[in-house]
């Protein structure tokens, strides 16, 4: 298996933690997987990441972001889709050169709750939304879609924010894993999501601990 793909219009929660298990993604109603990506002129194994839930905690860099962006207001809910939120998305996409997306429905359905069961964290200073992202929602799992911020606001780090919150809700939920996307062996854009305690990737055959995920580092939770 290199590449593989499908399209649906429904995925119950518990096929969908079965789908993330097993490497897939999804952008709307198109899910696909690959093992290899053209990245920088080569080749590069794809390896898909999980949190183990259970296990995470913040490492104090982390913990220091969460503490700054509590002067914000932040929600977790049901997706729905709003011009504030295209606008948003427009004003993020400026600081992509290539590969650039169109339109907030490149990630995410025009249908709320299809495929899949799709929330929202949103952050507010006063009115003004400075950052959202948008997860799945399965029966044992959730699974980071995209993100976007106002990168006026990039100082506060809000991707790694939103990814905390993330993280934080779905262990609230009860869930066993967050899924984060995927990384490459090999240092790219995507390196931020290696930072993460009690971390796992998919070598295509089974879930391991990624190198220096350590678990046991002495810090506190929200």
């Amino acid at each position: 298996m290199s590449q593989q793909y499908f399209f649906t219009d429904y995925v119950s929660d518990d096929m969908l933690d079965r789908l993330l298990a097993d490497g897939w993604r999804h952008f709307g109603c198109y899910f696909f997987r690959h093992t290899t990506e053209a990245y920088r002129g080569m080749h590069v194994p794809v390896m898909p990441l999980r949190i183990r839930l259970k296990d995470f905690v913040m490492k104090k860099r982390q913990r220091k972001i969460w503490r700054r962006n509590q002067r914000f207001v932040s929600v977790m809910r049901p997706f729905r889709f709003s011009i504030q939120k295209q606008l948003l998305f427009e004003k993020h996409k400026q600081r992509f050169h290539e590969h650039v997306p169109s339109h907030l429905f490149d990630f995410l359905s025009e249908h709320p709750e299809r495929p899949t069961r799709v929330f929202e964290f949103c952050v507010y200073d006063r009115e003004h939304l400075i950052a959202a992202s948008f997860i799945d929602v399965g029966r044992t799992a959730t699974s980071a879609i995209y993100a976007m911020f106002d990168p006026d606001y990039a100082t506060y780090s809000p991707g790694i924010y939103t990814l905390l919150a993330e993280a934080h809700y779905a262990r609230q939920q009860g869930k066993a894993y967050h899924y984060l996307g995927y990384t490459y062996p090999v240092p790219s854009h995507y390196d931020y999501k290696k930072q993460f305690t009690a971390l796992e990737y998919y070598d295509w055959k089974k879930w391991r601990c990624f190198p220096n995920a350590n678990p046991h580092l002495k810090s506190s939770a929200p």
